[in-house]
């Protein structure tokens, strides 16, 4: 997974946050 951390270091912020947010709503339960 040292690759992937790689990888993620080199995100854009906007492309983290959009990551982040998009995995977030996925477990969140429906409303």
């Amino acid at each position: 997974p040292s690759d992937l951390a790689g990888t993620w270091a080199h995100l854009p912020e906007h492309v983290k946050v959009a990551i982040v947010a998009m995995a977030s709503s996925e477990v969140r339960p429906k409303v």
